[in-house]
């Protein structure tokens, strides 16, 4: 029997084992010393937290609608000229043209796998020659611009884009002047499982004007993770900018931190923070730096935590510093709350609150404005109900100049009141009535109480089968027992629209009346408006409509003012030669006087004509012709506008080629300005060529 020594088993092993095997175990024997066993387990870990194993193997299956499945190569070469003219008064003429050719070639497609790597590049090339009739200068000017895009692991966890631009523009006629601008973009996406979902973002843009160099970086972070029912967001953006020649530099730190909880009952919980800081600095002026801070805070609660209670908050602050001791700060908060146990019980309170501080050299300025609601309703039967309100709102303001400047109102009321509402077989009856006390101190002013009385009375759906009209009155008063201050108000409306004949026509009808009346003015201030309209589309392919408008208010201090409308329309389509023809007219006038007896009319109509039709070897044909009309007249002074417009364009395909013709004159005449007219042609031949490999 041999004896098996350890020397012999390591010398059959090495004759056993290949070249390439004992490659493979020289790498891995730091392995399996405890440094680099630890080192390994922690890298095994990470990559296993951050990239879970279907991250890597579980790919979606190949889209066959994906743009970059195959390489696809797509050339578009235009051809242009391009010819203006224009005139003043038949006498300054000015002639331009334009030649310009632009050759555009786009290239996409993918290295081994859409899923891993795709691309997308482009190059244009846009040459353009004007000629200018006023001293004969030439313009030539020569466009490129390069682009390159491409995204790596596309339809991994993790994809990285990058994309570089460049655009070149140059134009000489006595010098000549170079654009460059260039741009460097980079879009990584780390979607971990465990830890937040990041995006980095990173971008460089260097413009070049002759000799003057201005550029800007922008980098940017932001992460996501949901936690439960919370969603947490982080967002950072750097941004920095300078100008080599104006030797401006400036820097803009902006953050903004979110977070929004989900509950039961619909509930959703919002905090979020933001600031943002600025500072400018011009190298060449002393003493022009320049810096503004601004911060904010929100919260936010909705949640209905059952079918008889929700509820409504949010609260804001801000606070702004934009130098010079120039300081605001503010905050706001709404809320709201009701409760609905049964449908015969119903209650609600809100709040409201708006602080704001301003500080400057010279000023400071507080005003804070608070508004409290309480209401109650209860449903005594099916047509009645009872309701009571409270209400209470302040407002205070500060102001400390060269004179100190102090306003307050404070107001409290409570009302009562009764609702009544019927079915009836004719119409919809509705109203309600209430009675209240209110107390009023205004500063400087005085301190009133007074009775606060509400009517409203309201019909609708009256005559249903031929007319329908509704009908609302309402009422409002406020009769001082102590004090100064008192106030009506009444508001009287009705609406009417036909429910006969809707198949041929439809009209609708409107009148409105307010009056008020208070302490401050003791003239009636009233307002009267009514309008008619009716529009039929009966007739086939025309389409009518007419309308009537009219309204007259005196607010007292501002004196009366009236103004009434006129308009009409009419538009009808029509095939005619195999064409379709499509006109149009719109008839407008205006008139109004003001509170010093200044009549103003305006006068207003249009014309157009729209013909479009195949025409021989599939040619396109639109023509379309416009007129227009304005006349003012104001104190017996008239002026007039009048506008006529006319186009053609042609359009034809042909096998890859697509050539097309526009013409377009217009012309317009005034008698208060210079007549002006002007002429536009445009001849354009495009080829688009695609190949997919």
């Amino acid at each position: 029997m041999l004896a098996v020594t350890k020397t012999s088993v390591n010398k059959r092993l090495r004759k056993a084992l290949s070249v390439p095997a004992r490659r493979y175990l020289s790498i891995l024997r730091p392995v399996c010393s405890l440094k680099g066993l630890t080192l390994s387990v922690a890298a095994a870990a990470i990559i296993l937290c951050a990239f879970p194993e279907r991250g890597f193997t579980r790919l979606p299956p190949i889209d066959s609608r994906d743009p970059y499945l195959r390489t696809m190569l797509l050339a578009k070469l235009t051809y242009g000229y391009e010819s203006a003219s224009n005139s003043t008064d038949g006498s300054t003429k000015t002639r331009d043209s334009m030649f310009f050719q632009t050759y555009d070639m786009n290239l996409t497609g993918n290295w081994w796998d859409p899923r891993f790597i795709i691309f997308d590049t482009n190059v244009t090339y846009t040459n353009g020659i004007n000629t200018y009739s006023s001293g004969g200068k030439k313009l030539i000017s020569h466009n490129w611009s390069y682009q390159f895009m491409t995204i790596i692991l596309r339809k991994f966890r993790f994809p990285l884009t990058l994309l570089a631009t460049r655009s070149t523009s140059e134009s000489s006629s006595i010098g000549s002047v170079k654009t460059v601008r260039d741009t460097y973009r980079a879009d990584w996406y780390l979607k971990f499982m465990v830890f937040p979902v990041t995006r980095l973002r990173a971008r460089r843009i260097v413009s070049t004007v002759a000799d003057d160099q201005s550029t800007s970086d922008t980098y940017g972070i932001e992460m996501t993770k949901e936690l439960g029912r919370t969603q947490n967001r982080l967002y950072y953006d750097y941004s920095e900018s300078g100008n080599s020649v104006q030797q401006i530099t400036g820097f803009t730190n902006s953050t903004e931190i979110s977070s929004n909880t989900r509950f039961t009952g619909s509930g959703v919980y919002h905090r979020g923070s933001s600031s943002n800081d600025n500072d400018t600095t011009t190298t060449s002026v002393p003493n022009s730096d320049s810096n503004s801070e601004s911060m904010g805070l929100s919260m936010s609660l909705s949640s209905t935590p059952s079918r008889f209670f929700s509820q409504k908050h949010n609260y804001n602050y801000y606070s702004a510093d934009t130098g010079d001791d120039d300081r605001t700060e503010g905050q706001i908060f709404n809320g709201e709350i009701s409760f609905r146990p049964n449908a015969s019980y119903e209650a609600g309170m809100s709040m409201s609150l708006d602080e704001v501080e301003n500080d400057t050299l010279s000023n400071h300025m507080e005003s804070e404005i608070l508004y409290l609601d309480g209401t109650f309703k209860y449903r005594i039967t099916q047509n009645l109900s009872f309701h009571q309100s409270v209400r209470y709102s302040r407002s205070e303001s500060l102001e400390v100049e060269t004179v100190t400047r102090e306003t307050f109102y404070e107001s409290i009321s409570a009302s009562s009141g009764i609702s009544f509402s019927k079915d009836l077989s004719w119409a919809t009856f509705s109203s309600s009535y209430g009675l209240g006390l209110v107390r009023t101190l205004v500063k400087p002013g005085g301190e009133s109480t007074g009775i606060t009385q509400d009517l409203s009375l309201s019909l609708s759906g009256i005559g249903k089968k031929i007319i329908t009209v509704n009908g609302a009155f309402t009422a409002s008063r406020n009769d001082n027992l102590t004090g100064e201050i008192w106030s009506s108000a009444e508001t009287y409306s009705t609406t009417a629209t036909n429910a006969l004949w809707k198949k041929y026509v439809s009209m609708s009808a409107d009148a409105r009346h307010f009056r008020s009346r208070g302490y401050l003015d003791l003239r009636d201030n009233t307002s009267t408006s009514y309008s008619f309209n009716l529009s039929s589309n009966y007739l086939y392919n025309t389409s009518i409509s007419s309308g009537y408008g009219y309204s007259e208010s005196d607010t007292g201090i501002e004196g009366n003012n009236t103004q009434e409308t006129y308009t009409l329309g009419v538009s009808r389509g029509q095939r005619v030669f195999r064409g379709l023809l499509t006109l149009s007219g719109a008839y407008m006038l205006h008139q109004s006087t003001t509170n010093k007896g200044v009549p103003e009319d305006r006068l207003n109509y249009n014309l157009l004509a729209r013909y479009t039709r195949p025409l021989m070897w599939k040619i396109n044909w639109i023509a379309t012709g416009s007129f227009q009309h304005i006349e003012t007249t104001t104190n017996e002074i008239t002026s007039t506008r009048e506008s006529l417009g006319l186009s053609n364009s042609l359009n034809y395909s042909l096998r890859a080629w697509n050539i097309s013709m526009r013409h377009r004159y217009r012309k317009i005449e005034s008698s208060t300005n210079l007549n002006y007219s002007e002429s536009e042609l445009l001849l354009k031949a495009t080829r688009v060529i695609r190949r997919i490999f």
